[in-house]
């Protein structure tokens, strides 16, 4: 087993053995490849959800990362791709013609693989990335 003193995530749901503290707030940014064939430097819904897109394989309340953290509801995407990390995500549209969402930290990873990044057509909560760690007390018996 493992053992951590920390760590940084985007957590949903806060345990109170664990103390929690708000380090940044990300939004989701749409990569593609720079010479994709159809994507400007923006993209309509309609052109979005027509594009096969690169999705992660993690789930959260049946969920995947952009439709939960989209304002509004979306219209099943044509996933063709998934994978376990955004690194990967990125390998994966990097010589495709297929999109993606990462975290707005990665964009400068995006750049120096040669992707496109661009807003995404529809409005997005901030992911919350919060700093936590195991509280520990120390009793003191008199």
């Amino acid at each position: 087993m493992r053992k951590i003193d920390l760590a940084i995530d985007n957590v949903t749901q806060q345990d109170n053995s664990f103390c929690f503290e708000l380090v940044r707030k990300e939004h989701l940014k749409l990569v593609c490849c720079k010479n994709h064939p159809t994507v400007t430097d923006s993209i309509t819904m309609e052109h979005y959800l027509q594009l096969g897109h690169v999705a992660m394989k993690l789930v959260r309340n049946n969920m995947r990362a952009v439709e939960y953290f989209a304002k509004t509801t979306l219209k099943a995407r044509d996933i063709r791709v998934q994978v376990s990390s955004p690194a990967n995500m990125m390998l994966a549209v990097q010589n495709s013609d297929y999109i993606a969402a990462i975290p707005e930290g990665l964009c400068h990873i995006a750049d120096s693989l040669g992707l496109k990044v661009i807003e995404p057509p529809f409005t997005m909560t901030p992911i919350d990335c919060h700093l936590f760690s195991i509280i520990t007390a120390t009793l003191y018996f008199v």
